[in-house]
């Protein structure tokens, strides 16, 4: 099967999304299938970018054993939200016109995170009889809107309009948990399918590792409790929370934050922290690819924190990473969200109200003083990946979406929906 795959962000690109569909792409390229990604040249949290990415219009290359085209896409300031709107216009037109151009594909799969690429997708369908997948990670506009990026009535129905009219013309609909799929069909009578396809994890690239590693040691983190964060430091994210939570563990040494990554809120919370004079919290670039996994394993406890204001369910991919890797795992997120089921139902670490940095620093300080603790969170947390994450199984299950849309177009509604089983399963 010839299989398409258009998204803003793939591999080199840094974050969840374009390492979660490097594992999806490879792994079908193993099965058999023909796969090809469309996207831009690699921009999302990257500070050098590669010479061969550079003075280029369009390239093709292979990564992993998977065909990947890109095109060049302006790049717009996107700290201000007109521009970064006319930017995903510009890109998503872009995607589409180098997927005009890439040989027809059986079936694709669309990452749409503001809509275009599926206006795009729907006009591909029509010219070359291409169904399509939407895969939806953020539920927008609702999470612009609850934390406040959107504000302008017109616009925010522009984008309703736009999202319920994207919705009905996909063939089935993606989501990474049944709570999305819940909100999609409660607020969407048109939608034809959802099915849930949780983030996943390739098992045999990430897993433990000894504690003690070469990445600790150069990082002066010898002997200390090492609490981690790890990822874009943006809108959705609480830095804050974390900050404060190191302000009231000073005095307790042997405790140190690590937070790793870059975001729209990261020069703001590093002034923070400066202001705040926190001495246990250090502040890292992205980290090489090939020595990320050893910067997980060299954790003690991973967090995973969203802002109050986001009610739509999200699951942050670095929770799945900090499972596959064996750690422990804090949220400080809604409770009512999806985030911290999956770490519930894995008996993987603790939850936490958002914005309860009180609530926070308790539960670390428990897990510092308790060494045989944190060993079973981790223990709970490899064995739920292996089960029910591995990518593979939702390969397969891609598979199977693919094969009934080509056989029926219309995707229509199944006796029982695949997320339905997933609820089962896991709830074991």
């Amino acid at each position: 099967m010839r299989i398409l795959l258009i998204t803003l962000y793939y591999h080199p690109d840094r974050g969840g999304t374009p390492g979660v569909y490097k594992d999806l792409c490879e792994s079908l390229q193993e099965m058999g299938h023909d796969v090809t990604v469309v996207t831009g040249f690699p921009r999302y949290n990257i500070k050098n970018v590669d010479r061969r990415y550079r003075w280029r219009l369009w390239l093709t290359e292979t990564i992993g054993g998977v065909r990947v085209k890109r095109i060049r896409t302006l790049r717009l300031p996107r700290c201000f939200p007109a521009a970064r709107a006319l930017d995903y216009v510009l890109t998503a037109l872009s995607l589409f016109v180098l997927a005009l151009f890439t040989k027809r594909a059986d079936a694709a799969i669309v990452h749409a995170p503001a809509l275009f690429e599926g206006v795009g997708a729907m006009i591909l369908r029509r010219a070359k009889r291409t169904p399509f997948i939407l895969n939806v990670h953020d539920i927008f506009p609702q999470t612009a809107i609850d934390l406040g990026v959107l504000t302008n009535r017109t616009v925010i129905r522009f984008f309703e309009w736009l999202e319920r009219y994207v919705y009905a013309k996909a063939h089935c609909i993606t989501v990474h948990s049944e709570g999305n799929r819940e909100w999609i069909l409660q607020r969407h009578e048109a939608v034809k399918r959802v099915e849930v396809m949780p983030i996943w994890m390739n098992p045999d690239v990430l897993k433990p590792g000894p504690r003690q590693n070469a990445w600790r040691s150069q990082q002066g983190l010898d002997g200390k409790f090492t609490v981690l964060f790890s990822g874009s430091q943006g809108y959705n994210q609480d830095m804050k929370v974390i900050l404060d939570a190191a302000h009231q563990l000073q005095s307790e040494r042997d405790i140190e934050f690590v937070l790793v990554g870059d975001g729209t809120q990261h020069d703001e919370m590093v002034q923070l922290s400066e202001r705040m004079g926190l001495s246990n919290v250090r502040w890292l670039d992205w980290q090489p690819d090939e020595v990320y996994p050893m910067v997980l394993q060299a954790a003690d406890v991973v967090l995973a924190t969203l802002k109050g204001k986001v009610q739509t369910p999200v699951v942050p991919s670095k929770i799945i990473s900090a499972m596959a890797a064996g750690r422990p795992v804090i949220t400080c997120a809604p409770l009512n969200g999806d985030a911290p089921k999956v770490v519930e139902r894995a008996n993987a670490g603790f939850t936490i109200s958002p914005g309860d940095s009180q609530g926070l620093a308790t539960a670390l300080t428990l897990l510092s003083k308790n060494a045989g603790l944190c060993r079973q969170f981790g223990a709970n947390a490899r064995e739920y990946v292996e089960e029910y994450l591995d990518v593979r199984r939702w390969a397969k299950a891609y598979v199977e979406l693919f094969s009934a849309m080509t056989a029926s177009p219309a995707c229509a509604e199944p006796s029982q929906p695949a997320s339905s089983v997933i609820l089962k399963e896991t709830s074991k």
